[in-house]
This record gives structure tokens, sequence and C-alpha cells, in this order.
């Protein structure tokens, strides 16, 4: 598979975590299921409040995501796997709990509120969970699709760097700038970053609107990511490259 198609997948995969964290914001009681950074402060802010329901969601989102992870960290090291397969499996139990979810929000969020919104913390955590394992054993530097405070720093760091590297080769002839894939990575960062962004914000659009197909925003991403999957495989794409490699 080349760079680009994996590019967009990443790029699909952080509109689900956009989509999913402003759907546990505006919905499911202000937590959020991908960025367990921003639940950790509403946990304890709801702790400190002495807000038992709150805290109750956020521990859930966060017990859910360290589930996902352990899952996703078990599924994907695994030898002679190749990238593809990985991607394939891991990202397909995931679009399974987005499926289950989406079901559960649309059937049972106006018979039983509560129930319906607990067990899309649950879910949606675990997806995603799932998904930030899966993401780190591709070992790509600086990228992460779930967290988007790691995607900020390392933009900053990775411009910095550049410029420093820039201003230093024009004081200093002669002297080795940053290569050419440092900055490509930049710019994938700073695409990661407004795709989040821009998932968010769709996902709010759609809720301000009064539509119920917020669940399904996640999921048409998440299978837009396996059908790319599955078209390389077609297209007969490099089935022997591994993971890492």
């Amino acid at each position: 598979m080349g760079v680009p198609w994996l590019h967009f997948i990443l790029l699909l995969l952080a509109g689900v975590s956009g989509s999913i964290d402003a759907m546990g914001y505006l919905k499911l009681g202000h937590v959020l299921t991908a960025n367990m950074t921003g639940t950790t402060v509403l946990l304890g802010i709801a702790a400190g409040q002495g807000k038992l329901l709150s805290a109750v969601r956020s521990l859930a989102a966060l017990a859910g995501f360290v589930t996902g992870v352990a899952a996703g960290t078990l599924l994907v090291n695994r030898r002679d796997s190749t990238w593809v397969r990985t991607l394939s499996e891991s990202l397909g139990v995931e679009c399974g709990l987005m499926a289950v979810m989406a079901a559960l929000w649309l059937v049972w969020m106006r018979k039983e509120p509560s129930l319906a919104v607990f067990g899309c913390i649950v879910l949606s955590s675990v997806a995603m969970g799932m998904q930030s394992a899966t993401i780190r054993h591709l070992k790509i530097p600086g990228i992460v699709t779930t967290y988007i405070s790691g995607t900020i720093t390392a933009v900053v760091t990775g411009i910095v760097k550049h410029f420093k590297g820039v201003v230093g080769s024009l004081v200093h002839p002669g002297q080795e700038t940053l290569p050419s894939a440092l900055e490509a990575r930049i710019d994938l960062q700073l695409w990661v970053f407004l795709v989040y962004g821009g998932a968010a914000a769709l996902t709010a659009l759609l809720y301000l609107r009064g539509m119920r197909i917020l669940p399904l925003v996640p999921l048409v991403l998440i299978l837009g990511v396996l059908g790319l999957l599955r078209v390389h495989q077609e297209m007969g794409g490099t089935q022997q490259e591994t993971l890492g490699s």
C-alpha cells in the first residue's frame, strides 16, 4: 500500500475519534471516550464536586478504553502478520462495536436513556482503545488519532525544529536541514488535527439540527477505512509487507 493510502486511512480514523468525542460530550453526559486526558480531568472534577453519576461515567470510559487497548494489543501483536491484515482485523472489531453502539443509540436512547448512555460510553471507549493500540503498533512517529494533544505537540515540535534547521542553514551554509520525510509527516499531522476538529464540528452541527444520525458518522468513516483496505487487497497490494518493516 502506498503512503497516500495509509495517510488517508489515518485521516479517516482521526475523523472517527473527533466525531466520537463530540458525541460523548454533547449526548453522553460530557464524557470523552477517545481522549483519556480529558476524561481523567472530567473524572477529577466530578469527584471533587461530589457528582457520583458523572464520575461513574468517566470511570466507565477509562475502564472501557483500557480494555480496548489490552484487546487491541493482543490482536495486533502477532508475528508474521501483514499490516493490512492486522488493520483489517482490529478495525473490523472496532466497526462491529460502532455498529452495536449505533443500534443502541438509535433504538434505546429515547426509551431507556440511562442504559443507552452507559452502553454507548463503554462500547465507544473500547473501540477507541482498540484503535489507539492499533495505530501505536504501526509505529508512525508523531502520529496519533485518538488524543489530539499528542498531535499538536508533534506538529509544533516539528515546525520549530524545521525552522531552526532552515535558519541554521542560512547562517551557516552547508548545515544539514531536516529531511523531506519529516516535512511530509508535519503535513500529515496538521491534516490529522484539522480532520479531528472538522469531524467534531460536523457532529455538533448535526446535533444542533436535531438529527438522530450522529452515531452513523463514525460508523460510516470506519466502514470507509475497511473498504479502502479491501480494495487494496483486491488490487494485489503488498501482502507480504509486515508491520514495522
